[in-house]
């Protein structure tokens, strides 16, 4: 019983475990499809990227998170559209989002564009019977389940070597639901900085704002020749990460991360994420929707 109360005020200090918060992850810069509809199809052909976390390693019932998100971009309507699937668990509690992306692109000049996202779904939460504390306690032991409709909104700039973007995630509100998601705000910068010729160095940040907590997260890769990578990553209150990435056969990237986390309860679990991607171009310039004009892209993000 002093095993699993520990356990359970473990989850309760570091998950916030009645606040529906969003998945933290280390590569939020690398991966921003997961929270900004306006990156459905950012990088101009038919994109994929799956990415899974585990938190905790060694802890029974430790946060998992999976994400599939996946968009095309169509230069004939100067439009992206996509899908993104948000499944994470903790506990006895499991979180499904999942949403239609579509994002208009305006472009700027032949080297930069600026897009505007919509994404509507919806947004599941089952909340397990407790497996912790005993079941005398009708606070800790209630099993719930929601299912809500989910808006989020976004705009991204999308340059030669600047990248910027901001959105706002689960618009609606229902404050007779405690178990609703609560609204986020998403704020990012990226840049690409040439070092050498086949080197570059992209910094990044992306600042996210909710009810429960703000934080702050902060990269640096180094990039060889565009197939290989290493960096570093913070987070505010929260964890250091590790980062190394690889490009092979000029469609599938992988990058792996590891967090070390800053406080004390926790610093004895590891968390380790995974993340793959597809690039192809499925649609050629002699389909109608394809027809028209791309954007110059020199760097990819």
């Amino acid at each position: 019983m002093i095993k699993r109360f520990t356990i359970f005020c473990l989850f309760t200090l570091l998950s916030d475990l009645y606040a529906q918060q969003d998945p933290q992850i280390a590569h939020r810069l690398q991966n921003v499809a997961m929270y900004n509809p306006a990156a459905a199809g950012a990088n101009q052909m038919f994109d994929v990227a799956l990415l899974a976390r585990q938190q905790w390693v060694g802890i029974d019932g430790a946060p998992t998170v999976l994400n599939l998100n996946a968009s095309q971009y169509f230069s004939a309507i100067s439009s992206g559209v996509g899908i993104n699937v948000v499944n994470s668990t903790r506990s006895n509690n499991n979180n499904l989002n999942l949403t239609a992306n579509y994002s208009f692109q305006a472009r700027v000049n032949d080297d930069a564009a600026l897009r505007f996202g919509i994404g509507g779904g919806m947004y599941y939460m089952h909340q397990g019977e407790n497996t912790f504390l005993e079941d005398d306690d009708p606070y800790f032991y209630q099993e719930k389940t929601t299912v809500l409709p989910d808006l989020n909104l976004g705009i991204e700039y999308d340059g030669q070597i600047l990248r910027l973007g901001i959105a706002v995630d689960h618009l609606f509100k229902f404050k007779e639901d405690v178990y609703a998601p609560d609204r986020h705000y998403y704020a990012y910068g990226q840049l690409a900085i040439p070092v050498l010729e086949e080197w570059e160095l992209i910094p990044g940040a992306m600042a996210v704002f909710s009810p429960v907590k703000n934080q702050v997260d902060m990269s640096a890769l180094v990039r060889w020749n565009k197939q290989i990578w290493v960096g570093f990553g913070y987070r505010t209150e929260d964890a250091y990460s590790v980062f190394v990435g690889a490009k092979f056969m000029d469609m599938w990237t992988v990058s792996y991360a590891y967090d070390f986390r800053m406080d004390n309860t926790a610093s004895n679990f590891s968390s380790h994420e995974l993340m793959l991607t597809l690039q192809m171009d499925w649609f050629r310039e002699n389909t109608y929707l394809q027809q028209g004009s791309s954007l110059r892209r020199k760097y990819d993000w």
